[in-house]
């Protein structure tokens, strides 16, 4: 991975400098608190929030989801036991048919009243278990869902959701919600709110996906608790599936920070397809449930 980002995005100072120069004035990030000697399930928490925002846009469910929960008959050498497959499937059919009701082409608020916001943000993670089911082709150990009892309704999953998530979350929501880019977002006609594209270089890494395009914009969510420390790393899928378009990363103090495609091409990225560039995310996100070797950036 070093190499070929030495090879094909070798300029990254200058793009890195204007992204830390527009932080600067930025409240500071939000950070989860799982308790005392617990580390937050931060990739899970990524794409929980990704799963609320798409829900204020008006598209609750997608591929990954519904198809997330028919890959849980793929089990991981035996785990989970038949009996807890069987029951996640079973809750994750009502988890499909309660998410369906918050699909309105008008979108839904960023923040809602406390209680059904914290059920949607529990449903969200619950999302999130069934999403990285299907990036993995299945399960894998580790993914919070395989632990449940057999016989458990999806009440019972959403119960177990820890409580650190609930925060983090509705902290990043009512981020969302204060004057900024995604109240103007929520404003676009239906036909210019996109969630979860993807591109001809897709089907070449297992399906990848964007998060929005919106108002011919595309998105990219982006939660990190140090997004002055980015590096070389994070910043692949900054060049464009079409340089048409301009890209946006959103980190966790709810603001949206531009980056063109003319300050991507001082990257030295010039050169890469769309599957080369789409690859180089698959690369350092090869599924949604990390070992547990996996280090907080």
């Amino acid at each position: 991975m070093s190499r070929f980002l030495a090879g094909h995005l070798p300029r990254p100072d200058a793009v890195l400098a204007d992204l830390r120069r527009r932080l600067a004035p930025c409240s500071a990030p939000v950070a989860p608190d799982a308790g005392p000697g617990k580390r937050p399930d931060y990739p899970m928490l990524g794409h929980t929030i990704d799963h609320r925002l798409r829900i204020s846009l008006g598209a609750p469910t997608g591929q990954p989801i519904s198809e997330g929960v028919l890959r849980t008959i793929l089990d991981d050498e035996g785990w989970p036991a038949p009996e807890v497959i069987a029951t996640v499937q079973a809750a994750g059919m009502e988890l499909l048919a309660e998410l369906h009701l918050h699909e309105d082409g008008a979108g839904q608020p960023l923040a809602l009243e406390a209680q059904a916001e914290e059920r949607l943000i529990r449903m969200c993670h619950l999302a999130s278990g069934f999403e990285a089911i299907y990036r993995c082709s299945g399960w894998i150990r580790g993914n919070s869902l395989g632990f449940c009892a057999p016989g458990a309704t999806l009440d019972d999953l959403a119960d177990a959701v820890p409580g650190y998530v609930i925060d983090d979350i509705r902290q990043q929501m009512a981020l969302a919600a204060s004057p900024g880019p995604f109240t103007r977002f929520r404003d676009l006609p239906a036909h210019k709110r996109i969630c979860g594209p993807v591109f001809d270089g897709s089907a070449h890494v297992g399906g990848a996906d964007a998060d929005f395009i919106l108002g011919g914009a595309l998105i990219d969510c982006k939660a990190t608790i140090r997004p002055q420390r980015l590096t070389r790393r994070d910043l692949p899928d900054c060049r464009l599936p079409s340089p048409r378009l301009q890209r946006r990363l959103r980190h966790r103090h709810g603001r949206a920070v531009p980056l063109t495609p003319g300050r991507a091409d001082r990257l030295g990225g010039a050169g890469l397809s769309p599957p080369a560039r789409l690859t180089t995310r698959a690369a350092r996100t090869p599924c949604s449930v990390p070992p547990r070797t996996h280090r907080r950036r």
